[in-house]
This record gives C-alpha cells, structure tokens and sequence, in this order.
C-alpha cells in the first residue's frame, strides 16, 4: 500500500507557491492557486522559466520582467537576484516591492534600453494593452535583447483572426466588446499567432514547451494540456536571440 507521503507526492502542486488547493476562477474548475492567486498561465509560466537558458555573457545585463505578477517575480528574483528588473508603464501601480520598477513604455522599447542591453524579457498578457503595432514593438524589443538573450511571453488568444483598432477615441465600451477588456487595444486570434506575433523571432532559437515540461507536470499544475502542445491564451512562448 502507498504511503500518504507519496500520494501527496503525486497530488495538484502549485509551481509558483507550493500549494496544493487549487479553486475555480471565470467558471474554469481549478483555475487559481487558493495560495497565491496564480492561474493557469502562471503556473506553466513557472514550469517554463527554470528551463530557459541564462547566457553567462549577460550575467550584468538587466531580466526586464513587465507588469510583474508577484509569484513570477519571486521566481525570477530568486534566480537573478543582481539583475532582476521589473518595469511598467505606469510603476506608481505597483507600491511596496522588494526592487523598484523602472518605468518602460513598449510603445518605444528603445528609448528605455540601447540596442543589446537586455539579457531577458519575461511578460504575460501584456501585449494586448500596447497602443502600437506588434510589428513595431516586438521588433524594437529584440533589438535591445543582447546575443543569447531570451524573450519569453504569453498573449491571450481568441478562436478566428485577429482584430486591433488603435485608434484613441475608441470608448470602454466598444473595447471591451471587440477585445474584452476595457483597456486591450487588440484580440490576437489563432489563425493570425503567427502573422502577429511569431513571425517576429524568425532566425531566434524556439524552445519547445512540450519538451521542457512533462504532460505529468502539467496535470499536477493544473494546466490543460492544449497549453502545451496546441495554442491558448495559457501557452508560453519562449525564445533565444542568436548570436
């Protein structure tokens, strides 16, 4: 018979936190860790992170971590303690934590970092609130990443084709009916991921989720397998700038 300490071994853990209860969010069973909040993304997000590589040429280049969630910044701080960086449009959100934000606008990632500064960007669900193209702010961001660099983020993604309006008068209301929120700028849908958002590391090394994290992993995570292997707003996609 299996001890209790092996069948809690094998029983949901939160990667971020330790946890091990997991509660319903947005109607999704098991959606948030009861512990820390984390959700589905940031789970495999934490599954991911110890996997990506760090180049040792960039160990005093900043790992800029945008609009850092508390769990995630844990992680990454416990891993670049001298150069974890956390930033945000508007910093003054984020009171009373261990390392001050910087503040960045990704409208134009260049006037906040020179060409090759960047050692790493980690960010989830952040590109759909920038009011600029994706083909001129993904691109601009690389431009900073130093060779060996790493960019590892996360996009909410709806079934169909994309959809964006820039357009500054574009009230609450007709945003949250186009993109779901009042403050997204644009819908990056599943036909169009690689139009809008992939294409733009052409020539980088991708890093294969479904092989750095066990369908085993996932399941204790609490994390659907479609976020591995397939596309969803819970997938992440990493990866290294050559050189």
């Amino acid at each position: 018979m299996r001890g209790l300490g092996a069948w809690l071994s094998s029983g949901p853990l939160c990667p971020v936190c330790g946890g091990r209860d997991f509660v319903p969010f947005a109607g999704r069973p098991g959606a948030e860790c009861a512990g820390c909040g984390a959700k589905e993304r940031h789970r495999l997000m934490a599954l991911v992170l110890p996997h990506v590589p760090a180049d040792p040429r960039n160990v005093a280049l900043p790992v800029v971590h945008l609009a850092p969630e508390p769990g995630i910044a844990r992680l990454l701080h416990a891993r670049f303690p001298r150069t974890y960086t956390p930033a945000d449009i508007d910093p003054a959100r984020y009171p009373a934590r261990p390392v001050p934000l910087i503040r960045v606008d990704l409208c134009d990632p260049g006037a906040c970092f020179r060409p090759g500064s960047v050692a790493g960007y980690v960010h989830s669900h952040v590109l759909e609130h920038v009011p600029a193209p994706l083909s001129q702010v993904i691109p601009a961001m690389n431009a900073c990443l130093a060779p060996g660099g790493f960019h590892v983020l996360q996009v909410p993604i709806a079934p169909g084709r994309s959809d964006e309006d820039l357009s500054p008068g574009l009230t609450d209301a007709e945003r949250l009916h186009r993109f779901g929120q009042r403050d997204h700028v644009r819908r990056v849908g599943a036909d169009d991921l690689a139009r809008d958002v992939l294409r733009h590391f052409e020539g980088f090394r991708w890093l294969d989720v479904a092989a750095l994290v066990s369908a085993r992993a996932l399941r204790r995570a609490g994390v659907p397998e479609q976020a591995r292997t397939g596309d969803s707003g819970h997938s992440v996609h990493a990866f290294v700038k050559p050189g």
